[in-house]
C-alpha cells in the first residue's frame, strides 16, 4: 500500500518578535494527519540573525530572518522572525566615584555598574549585567563633571541651569548657584563656577581646602569658600588638591607627606595654593600621588610610589616629577594605579591594579590596543574599545549586593543592559 504524502504543513505562528539572546520553539503540524512521513527539516534565511535547530529558534543579532519548515516532499511553511537588539547601556561619560562605577548614559540618566547590578544568562547562554538606574531627584547637566559621588557626601549634581545640589538619604539640598562643574574626594569637595572661580568645602585637616589655615573639626568647613580664579580643571586626591588654570599653570595644596605637591613645596603641608608647574594640559591625583599631562603630550608623575604607581621602574617615592611616557592622548589615575592612552589607541597600565598581573608593576606595560577611552578611579579600572565594548580590569571591593565576578585582575568584557 502506497504511503500517503503530506499535503501541507503549518507552523504554530507565522511571525514573532524576539530580543537578542532569546529562544523560541516553533512546532510544525503536517497534514493530513495520516500522512506517512511527517518529518520536517528546518532552515533560516539568515542564521546570523536567527538560527534554528529542531524547531528551536535562537535570536543572534538584530534584523529579520525567515524560518522555514519543509516536508519530505517539499511542502513548506514559514515564520518571519524580527530580532531587536538588547537595550545595551550606552555610556556618555563616567562619574568620579571611588569604587562604585557610576556612569551617565546617553539618555541623561545615571546608572551603577557595580552596586545593585544583577547578572543574568539569556536562553541562548549570553551573560549580561543589568545596570541599576539611580534616582537623584534632579537630572545632571549634559556636560563633564556635572555629577559626582562619595559615600561621605552622597551625590552632588549640577543641573542645566547651573544650580548645584546635594542629594543624600533621599533629601535634595541646594548648595550654590552659577556652577559649571563639581569635584569630590572622600571628605572634601570643590566646585568651579561659570566664571572660573573655585570654591571648596569639607574636611580641612591637612589644609586641602586651600583657604590658608586648617580645621581639625571632623566636619571641616561647611560653607563653600573661594580659593582661586580662572580655573580650567580640578582634581582632588586623598588629602591633597590641585587646580589647573586657563594659562596652563598648575597649583597644588594640602598634604605633602610623600612629595605629592612636587619639590616646589618643602613642607609636609601647604595650606594655600602653590604654583608647581606650567604648560600643563590636564591633571589627575591618586590617593597620595599626582600626575600631569603637559601640552607636548608628555606625562609626569610624583608622590607616593609604594605600588609603582609613578611608573618610574622602581618603588621609590619622589617629589621630583618623573617623565613616565610621551605621546599621551589621555590618562587616568586611581588610588594606586595609572593608565595612559596613545592617539593610536594603545593602552598602557602600571601600579597596583594594572590588568596585566595580580601583582603591582612599577613600569608601564601594554594592556590592549584598539582602545577608545579609559577611566581609572579609586580601585575601579575601565576601558572601552573602539567597538564600544566595555571591560573591567580591577579588584573592586565586594559587598552583599555586589557579585563576585567584579573581582578581576585581567580585563573582563561586560554586557551592560538597562
Amino acid at each position: 500500500m502506497k504511503a500517503i504524502e503530506p499535503s501541507s504543513v503549518e507552523l504554530n505562528t507565522g511571525s514573532a518578535s524576539m530580543t537578542v539572546g532569546d529562544q523560541l520553539t516553533l512546532t510544525a503540524t503536517v497534514y493530513p494527519a495520516n500522512a506517512g512521513n511527517k518529518t520536517v527539516t528546518w532552515s533560516s534565511s539568515k542564521s546570523g540573525v536567527a538560527s534554528v535547530s529542531g524547531g528551536v529558534v535562537t535570536a543572534n543579532s538584530a534584523g529579520t530572518a525567515v524560518i522555514t519548515a519543509k516536508t519530505s516532499n517539499g511542502k513548506i511553511a514559514t515564520c518571519t522572525i524580527t530580532v531587536k537588539d538588547l537595550d545595551y547601556l550606552k555610556i556618555d561619560r563616567f562619574i568620579t566615584s571611588q569604587y562604585d562605577g557610576y556612569v551617565v548614559a546617553q539618555d541623561g540618566c545615571v546608572y551603577s555598574l557595580i552596586d545593585g547590578v544583577t547578572q543574568e544568562t539569556t536562553a541562548s547562554g549570553l551573560t549580561i549585567q543589568r545596570a541599576k538606574k539611580i534616582d537623584l531627584g534632579v537630572k545632571p547637566a549634559p556636560w563633564e563633571n556635572s555629577v559626582t559621588y562619595s559615600s561621605y557626601f552622597g551625590w552632588y549634581i549640577v543641573t542645566s541651569d547651573h544650580v548645584l545640589y546635594n542629594y543624600k538619604n533621599s533629601v535634595l539640598t541646594w548648595v550654590m548657584n552659577n556652577v559649571q562643574s563639581v569635584y569630590v574626594a572622600y571628605s572634601f569637595a570643590g566646585a568651579v563656577t561659570t566664571s572660573g572661580d573655585l570654591y571648596m568645602w569639607g574636611n580641612n585637616y591637612y589644609g586641602q581646602l586651600g583657604i590658608g589655615d586648617i580645621n581639625l573639626n571632623v566636619n571641616g568647613v561647611s560653607a563653600p569658600t573661594k580659593v582661586l580664579s580662572d580655573v580650567k580643571a580640578v582634581s582632588l586626591g586623598g588629602n591633597h588638591s590641585s587646580a589647573l588654570l586657563n594659562n596652563g599653570d598648575l597649583y597644588m595644596w594640602g598634604r605633602n607627606t610623600y612629595g605629592e605637591l612636587t619639590d616646589a613645596c618643602a613642607d609636609t603641608e601647604a595650606h594655600l595654593p602653590t604654583m608647581v608647574m606650567s604648560g600643563v594640559k590636564d591633571v589627575q591625583l591618586g590617593f597620595d600621588f599626582s600626575a600631569a599631562l603637559k601640552e607636548d603630550g608628555s606625562l609626569y608623575t610624583w608622590g607616593n610610589n609604594i605600588y609603582g604607581q609613578l611608573g618610574s621602574g622602581s618603588y621609590v617615592s619622589s617629589s621630583v616629577p618623573f617623565k613616565v611616557r610621551t605621546g599621551v592622548k589621555e590618562f587616568s589615575a586611581g588610588d594606586n594605579s595609572m593608565a595612559s592612552l596613545t592617539e593610536s589607541g594603545y593602552l598602557y597600565t602600571w601600579g597596583f591594579h594594572n590588568g596585566r598581573s595580580s601583582s603591582s608593576s612599577p613600569s608601564p606595560g601594554l594592556l590592549r590596543s584598539g582602545v577608545k577611552s579609559i577611566h581609572v578611579y579609586g580601585d575601579l579600572n575601565i576601558y572601552i574599545d573602539t567597538s564600544g565594548n566595555l571591560y573591567l580590569y580591577s579588584f573592586v571591593y565586594a559587598n552583599a549586593s555586589t557579585p563576585t565576578w567584579y573581582q578581576t585582575v585581567t580585563p573582563k568584557k561586560m554586557n551592560y543592559v538597562i
